[in-house]
């Protein structure tokens, strides 16, 4: 049910191929965002609908912490791939940016043109990255929770290597390709939390043993795969505890000082904070994670990693200010 009137403000551009990935919780997504009356990224309406975990995916603010260590400005022009119920294609599009907003799935899509009605520069489009095209290209492209699902039934079934370059040439000259995706090797994942995707403890540690094409991939593979599609200048950010609902984002450089154990101890606290009951506690997540500090692998095992990659030579107005070490954003409380 996408419509294509003219008339309607949350009309949807609809191309050929379509993708299917759905959380299920579509429907009553649809139904809250119409009925709200503040549909902003950081609306106290939208979070009083959580309920559970897709809801709080879909209507939490805190999801857009994630992108606030950025220095957006208006008037860039932003694609985000895989856009979702419109979440952060909301947040961008507060910031005066131009966005497109790329959602495979109809529901989803219908959602994020509801969710952004307010904001006239903000145009949903359902289709797969493989059907998309633009000439004018973009400042940046967002690719946050959906590299992962680049080889599977739902992402298309290319390879990540592929979906990552179709993106890339997406770019204008000096801009920049952003990727939010959890760590194979990350803290939460070594110490026996399923793994977010397909629900089992230590299968990305095995990597990823059969062929559901879904996947993450460590720090030094991430970093080549971007590399590969002439992407070599890396801005490298934590969130935790995960991309998905950051309540901190560290930078690169914080790891680098000698007192880092500590103060990353300090910022993050609880580094696998998860609400999966039914974990079997093997130990204390805070202090294998200092020890882990101490060795000087923090960004190896990392839960998440935000990294913004550009062209070698090319440094965008929008990479975060250089001088911060770490962003303590907003969680539940003001």
């Amino acid at each position: 049910g996408v419509s294509v009137s003219g008339d309607d403000p949350t009309a949807v551009r609809t191309l050929d191929r379509q993708i299917s990935y759905a959380d299920g919780s579509e429907q009553r997504i649809l139904e809250i965002l119409s009925a709200a009356a503040d549909r902003s990224s950081g609306s106290d309406e939208l979070a009083a609908a959580i309920t559970d975990w897709p809801s709080r995916y879909h209507l939490s603010p805190r999801r857009a912490n994630l992108l606030r260590p950025l220095r957006l400005e208006a008037g860039l022009r932003i694609l985000e791939i895989g856009a979702g119920t419109g979440v952060l294609s909301r947040f961008l599009g507060e910031t005066g940016a131009r966005v497109v907003a790329l959602e495979g799935q109809a529901d989803r899509a219908r959602a994020a043109a509801l969710r952004c009605v307010a904001l006239s520069t903000v145009e949903v489009v359902c289709g797969s990255l493989e059907s998309f095209s633009d000439p004018e290209g973009f400042d940046l492209v967002c690719i946050v929770g959906v590299l992962e699902y680049a080889a599977s039934g739902a992402g298309g079934a290319g390879t990540h290597q592929d979906f990552l370059a179709r993106a890339a040439a997406l770019l204008r000259p000096g801009g920049a390709l952003l990727v939010a995706i959890e760590n194979q090797i990350g803290l939460k994942y070594l110490l026996g939390y399923r793994e977010d995707h397909l629900g089992l403890p230590w299968i990305g540690i095995e990597g990823y043993p059969g062929d559901h094409g879904i996947r993450t991939f460590p720090r030094r593979v991430l970093s080549r795969m971007l590399d590969a599609v002439g992407l070599p200048a890396q801005t490298w950010l934590y969130p935790f505890p995960d991309y998905k609902l950051p309540a901190v984002v560290l930078a690169d450089a914080l790891y680098d000082l000698d007192e880092a154990p500590r103060l990353v101890d300090q910022l993050v606290r609880h580094p696998a904070t998860d609400g999966a009951p039914d974990r079997s506690l093997l130990c204390d997540d805070r202090r294998a994670h200092k020890v882990l500090l101490e060795a000087g692998l923090g960004r190896e095992v990392a839960n998440s990693f935000l990294v913004v990659a550009t062209a070698e030579g090319s440094a965008p107005a929008f990479l975060p200010d250089p001088g911060v070490l770490a962003w303590h954003l907003g969680a539940d409380r003001r």
